[in-house]
C-alpha cells in the first residue's frame, strides 16, 4: 500500500492535536514506510520522517501572499485540497490518503480517510477564530462527504458527526487515542519533589492542564475553591497551559475578585516530564470541561495514578469510566463536594483504578486499528 499522509503543521511544542499527529503518524509510517507525507512545514525535522518522502503543500500556490504565516499555510493547504491534490496523489502513486486532522480532499479519485476529533468550533464558536468556525461549518461536511472513510476518536464524536452532517453510520468508525507510556507514568518521590520545589508547590494541590477557553469551564473550579471548608484551606489550584490564548484574563479577574490569588498558581507551559511529575502527586486532577472530543489530559493524569474529576458529559465518561469521578452538574457547590470527597478518599485504591482504566488506551492499538481502516479503504 502506497500511503499518503496529510500533516498541515508540525509543532515545536505539540499539544492536543499536535500530540495525536506525532504519536499516530510516527507509528503508521514506521509500520508502512512506503509513503509520502504532504505538509505545510516541510522544514520541521522528525526522526520518523527520515525514511519517507516529504513534500510541501501548495508550494506553488499564493507565492506573493503577504499575510501571517498561519493564514498563508491555511490558504495554501485548502487550495491544495480543492485543486492540486487531484493530480498530485495519482502522480505520486498514492493508494489512499490519510488525514489525522479534520481536513481532507475536496476533489480527486484517490480515496481518503479523515479523522474527526470534535465539533467544538460549532458548539462553542467563541473558543475559535472565525475562519476555523466557518471551515468547520461549511467545508468540513463537504470534506467528509468526499472521504471514503471517516474515523471518530470517540463514540460521542461519532454521534455528533452523524447527527450534525448526516453521514451514513456505516461510514464512520471509532478509533480512540492513547498516551505516551514512557512519559505519563507514576514518577518517583525524588523527581516529584524536584518539580514541586521548582514551582513552589509545598502542600496539597489540585491540578488542571489544558487551554483557558470558556468551554473548559475553569471558573467553576475557582468558585468551588472559595467554598471549600477550612480543613481544605491549604489546597492550591495549580493551572498549566498557555496564558496568551483562550480567555485566561477573565479567569484571572475572577480569581482576584474572590481573593484567591494566594491559592491559585499559574505555571504556564511546562514540559511533559514536569507535567507527569505534577500529575503523579496531585490531590486531584480537575477537568470541568463542558465538551470534549476525547479527553487526552484526563487519560494522561490517570496514567500517572492521579485521582481524576471530570464532567459527566460528551466523551469524558468513555475515557475516564470507573478510573475517576464523573461529576454531574456544573455548579460550584457540586464541584466543591466532589473535591472534598476526593481529598478524603483512600489514594491507593483510587490510584489502582486510574492506572487500570488508563491501560485500556494504547497508541499501538489505535495505530493497528487505523492501518486496518486504511488498507480496507485502499482496496474498496
Amino acid at each position: 500500500m502506497r500511503l499518503g499522509v496529510f500533516i498541515p503543521v508540525l509543532q515545536d511544542r505539540p499539544t492536543g492535536l499536535g500530540v495525536y499527529i506525532e504519536e499516530i503518524c510516527s507509528r503508521i509510517l514506521r509500520l508502512n514506510p512506503n509513503a509520502v507525507v504532504y505538509t505545510g512545514t516541510p522544514g520541521v525535522g522528525r526522526p520518523w520522517l527520515e525514511r519517507v518522502e516529504v513534500k510541501s503543500i501548495g508550494a506553488r500556490l499564493l507565492p506573493e501572499f503577504t499575510v501571517g504565516a498561519g493564514a498563508r499555510r491555511r490558504a495554501r493547504r485548502l487550495l491544495w485540497l480543492a485543486s492540486e491534490v487531484a493530480l498530485q496523489l495519482p502522480q505520486d502513486g498514492v493508494d489512499v490518503l490519510f488525514s489525522p486532522v479534520q481536513e481532507g480532499p475536496l476533489v480527486g479519485r484517490v480515496p481518503s480517510c479523515v479523522v474527526v476529533h470534535d465539533l467544538t468550533a460549532l458548539k462553542y464558536p467563541d473558543a475559535y477564530d472565525r475562519l476555523t468556525v466557518a471551515q468547520t461549518r461549511w467545508l468540513l461536511p463537504l470534506m467528509l462527504k468526499h472521504a471514503r472513510a471517516v474515523v471518530a476518536v470517540s463514540q460521542n464524536t461519532r454521534r455528533d458527526v452523524i447527527q450534525t452532517f448526516g453521514l451514513a453510520p456505516e461510514r464512520v468508525s471509532v478509533v480512540g487515542e492513547g498516551y505516551d507510556c514512557a512519559v505519563f507514568r507514576p514518577r518517583d518521590a525524588f523527581e516529584v519533589a524536584e518539580v514541586r520545589a521548582r514551582h513552589g508547590l509545598g502542600g496539597r494541590y489540585l491540578l488542571y492542564a489544558g487551554t483557558f477557553s470558556r468551554h473548559k469551564n475553569l471558573r467553576v473550579i475557582v468558585e468551588a475553591m472559595a467554598r471549600l471548608p477550612e480543613s481544605a484551606g491549604d489546597v492550591v489550584l495549580t493551572l498549566v497551559g498557555r496564558t496568551d490564548a483562550g480567555h485566561y484574563a477573565e479567569l484571572e479577574t475572577r480569581v482576584r475578585q474572590l481573593g484567591l490569588t494566594s491559592r491559585v498558581k499559574v505555571l504556564g507551559y511546562v514540559s511533559r516530564d514536569s507535567l507527569a511529575a505534577l500529575m503523579s502527586e496531585a490531590a486531584a486532577f480537575v477537568y470541568p470541561s463542558r465538551y470534549e472530543g476525547f479527553g487526552l489530559a484526563p487519560l494522561e493524569a490517570m496514567a500517572c495514578g492521579a485521582p481524576v474529576l471530570v464532567s459527566n458529559v460528551a466523551s469524558l465518561p468513555e475515557v475516564v469510566g470507573v478510573g475517576g469521578t464523573l461529576v454531574t452538574g456544573e455548579t460550584p457547590e457540586v464541584w466543591g463536594r466532589a473535591i472534598e470527597q476526593v481529598l478524603m478518599a483512600d489514594r491507593s485504591s483510587v490510584r489502582r483504578g486510574a492506572l487500570e482504566q488508563a491501560a485500556r488506551f494504547q497508541w499501538d492499538d489505535a495505530t493497528a486499528a487505523l492501518l486496518d481502516v486504511l488498507r480496507r479503504t485502499a482496496r474498496v
